[in-house]
């Protein structure tokens, strides 16, 4: 009598009585719900691009040096929060809808 596991394993039972497990995706500890990061990565910078489409260069700029200047979690934050090529060309393509 052979019983498939989710995770592409089986049991088996033997003619002795022995069950034996067999098989299976030895990857499902490295599993990773790579929909939902995706789309956490996607709003993030969606959200940054909008903040500074919003504040402008100058008012985004001051907003992150007083990140830069505060606690380590501030300072990861700033990181994170610092404008990159995408984040600007975004900024670029929402600012003419704000106005």
């Amino acid at each position: 009598m052979r019983d498939r596991g989710g995770d592409g394993s089986f049991t088996q039972v033997t003619a002795d009585g022995a069950v034996r497990r067999q098989g299976g995706d030895r990857r499902l500890a490295l599993f990773m719900p790579w929909k939902s990061a995706l789309m956490i990565v996607s709003i993030s910078l969606v959200f940054k691009a909008f903040l500074l489409a919003y504040l402008g260069d100058e008012g985004y700029g001051e907003r992150l040096a007083l990140l830069e200047t505060g606690s380590a979690a501030d300072r990861a934050g700033a990181l994170l929060l610092a404008p990159d090529r995408l984040t600007i060309t975004l900024a670029g393509q929402i600012s003419p809808m704000l106005k």
